[in-house]
């Protein structure tokens, strides 16, 4: 029996053989390093991005968070500013208030000091009708005429000590 092995490995074979083997060590030198040299960089943009993302996320939260309390703050600046507003507005009223009430209350002591003298001066002027009526009425009375000075001194005493009583 003659041997004959299932593969026959002829030059041709051996040939292919190797020149599969040199295109394999060439390739890996030219092709497969540089992809996983790039794959590798790929990786490590799309982590940086990944991270990057990650600090500007957590930097919007805290520019919100700043943001949120510039507003709490503008917001009580504003209620400040509104309850010191509404306090100036009752002083103001109630400084007006006070001023009309202090105008009314002169205009009532300037009209009682004007009553009173004209209450003087009509009781002064009375007076004066009163002694020419009271001379008159006695001259009448009496027929005759009295001396004018004199007898007007006279009444003018009676009326002064009357009036004091």
């Amino acid at each position: 029996m003659d041997y004959k092995p299932m593969i026959d490995i002829s030059g041709d074979t051996i040939f292919t053989i190797i020149n599969f083997l040199i295109l394999l060590v060439v390739l890996y030198k030219i092709l497969y390093k540089p992809v996983v040299e790039m794959m590798t960089k790929r990786e490590e943009e799309i982590l940086n991005a990944v991270s990057g993302a990650s600090q500007d996320r957590e930097a919007a939260l805290q520019m919100k968070a700043e943001y949120d309390q510039l507003l709490a703050s503008a917001r009580g600046e504003a209620q400040q500013i509104m309850t010191r507003a509404h306090r100036q507005g009752e002083n103001i009223v109630q400084d007006a208030h006070q001023k009309a009430e202090q105008d009314a209350n002169d205009i009532i002591a300037r009209a009682h000091v004007e009553i009173q003298t004209e209450r003087e001066q009509a009781y002064e002027q009375l007076k004066g009708e009163v002694v020419g009526l009271a001379l008159a009425a006695s001259e009448k009375l009496l027929g005759e005429k009295m001396d004018s000075e004199t007898n007007k001194r006279l009444v003018q005493e009676y009326i002064n000590s009357r009036g004091d009583d």
